[in-house]
């Protein structure tokens, strides 16, 4: 079951880092964020700047 944070835009540092151990493992961040529910289209971008990390270029498949 997904659970989602619709309690305004805070989001748990768990939640956080869940979200980037998930996008460190290979899923998209536009993947993810559908998947959460998560608003925004940096949203990810912005939790992975602030812990220092960087991102990968979104994977198009044909």
């Amino acid at each position: 079951m997904t659970r989602t944070y619709k309690e305004g835009r805070f989001y748990p540092d768990s939640f956080k880092d869940q979200v980037i151990r998930e996008y460190q493992s290979g899923y998209s961040m536009n993947y993810l964020r559908h998947k959460y529910e998560i608003k925004g289209s940096d949203t990810i971008r912005k939790w992975l700047h602030a812990k220092g990390l960087r991102t990968f270029p979104e994977r198009t498949i044909l």
